[in-house]
């Protein structure tokens, strides 16, 4: 084999050596990762409003959980109710929301 044919199987051996470490590593984190959400359990008390006409989610979650950052009380309601966005919301909905704001 000659020098450069030898170089070039070392970067290559090299390379494959380094993406081979990088895929263990992204799957022993993303592992890590999910038996650790899998294993926490969050409980959360829960109370359900109805929205009432003009209501947005923002003045909701300030109300339901004064104090807590609105932001995240307002992720929250999303996610307890399986919405996608804040202006899903409709006059008469029953919303479940947190009685103290998470965050």
């Amino acid at each position: 084999m000659t020098p450069r044919g030898r170089v070039v199987l070392a970067t290559f051996l090299l390379l494959l050596a380094l993406v081979t470490m990088a895929g263990i590593d992204a799957t022993t984190r993303w592992l890590a990762g999910s038996d650790a959400d899998a294993g926490r359990e969050v409980s959360v008390q829960t109370r359900t409003v109805t929205v009432e006409p003009g209501q947005t989610l923002w003045g909701i979650a300030a109300r339901v959980a004064p104090g807590a950052d609105v932001r995240a009380t307002v992720d929250h309601i999303l996610e307890l109710n399986g919405l996608a966005r804040a202006g899903d919301l409709a006059a008469g909905q029953s919303l479940v929301v947190p009685v103290s704001g998470r965050g």
